[in-house]
């Protein structure tokens, strides 16, 4: 009993007495290569982890090079808004980042954001950068691109779950928004912060119906869609770290602000996705 309890507390070896001296050095040896066999395999595990480690950041690094090339291309098509789904992720993650949310979710977001528009790839040239009014057809036209992408990235094993990003942020927090109308916490959490990233980005940047907003307005504006277009609390962490929002100058739009001269009378889809009457 006294030796199953020593095992049981930890002990690796016992001898009974009397014992041998060559017995003594004989268990002692096997316990000293068992320890440096056992050392041995935990730095090898350390060193696998380490490399492995690397190798994921590495992997991770070209996967979002890949994305921001395919976005670049969708950018183009829309003269005014190019670089746009790269200022939307750098400031959806930086709201994530405030309101703490875990690191592999950041990395979703990172990605959901940059592919959020990936459906305008489906919209005609002729009704995306249209300067002037837009009918009600072309208006439901220009909303498809929600269903387009959400078409796309089903498609692909590794962008799948990303499609809810593209499918649904335009939903809005009272139900009123599109495609499928989700109210509240139906909508995925990380889309509701892409979603308050992609309208503030919108608001402040040039289109080409309208010039780009002053931080301060879009601000106020942003503020008080809380708990009608927007989730409160995205709006809340919104409210709090706007002042800093300072893109990095790889991501700042290459051209000044100009105010379009283009006839602009007639309904567009606004910053965030609502139908407007624009007057000269």
């Amino acid at each position: 009993r006294d030796r199953i309890r020593g095992l049981r507390r930890g002990a690796s070896d016992y001898l009974v007495k009397p014992f041998l001296p060559e017995e003594l050095k004989a268990r002692v040896s096997n316990l000293l290569r068992a320890q440096h066999y056992e050392s041995y395999l935990t730095r090898l595990n350390e060193e696998l982890a380490t490399k492995s480690s690397s190798l994921e950041t590495r992997v991770h690094g070209f996967f979002i090079d890949t994305v921001r090339t395919l976005v670049a291309a969708i950018d183009a098509k829309d003269f005014y808004t190019g670089g746009h789904s790269e200022r939307v992720s750098y400031f959806a993650v930086r709201i994530a980042e405030h309101m703490k949310l875990a690191r592999p979710l950041l990395r979703t977001i990172e990605l959901g954001a940059l592919l959020h528009d990936v459906g305008k790839i489906g919209i005609p040239d002729k009704v995306l950068n249209k300067p002037g009014a837009l009918s009600l057809e072309e208006i439901e036209v220009i909303r498809q691109h929600t269903v387009l992408g959400g078409k796309i990235l089903e498609k692909s094993p590794e962008l799948a779950e990303l499609r809810r990003f593209a499918l649904h942020h335009h939903e809005r927090w009272d139900g009123a928004g599109y495609p499928d109308r989700l109210r509240g916490d139906d909508i995925p959490p990380s889309v509701r912060v892409v979603s308050v990233a992609d309208c503030w980005d919108a608001m402040v940047s040039d289109r080409i119906y309208r010039s780009g907003m002053e931080p301060r307005i879009a601000a106020e504006k942003v503020s008080k869609l809380g708990g009608s277009q927007f989730d409160p609390a995205v709006v809340e962490a919104m409210m709090e770290i706007w002042p800093e929002l300072e893109l990095p100058p790889n991501l700042r739009p290459l051209k000044p602000r100009t105010s379009p001269v283009e006839n602009r009378q007639g309904p567009r889809v606004s910053e965030c996705g609502e139908i407007y009457e624009v007057h000269n």
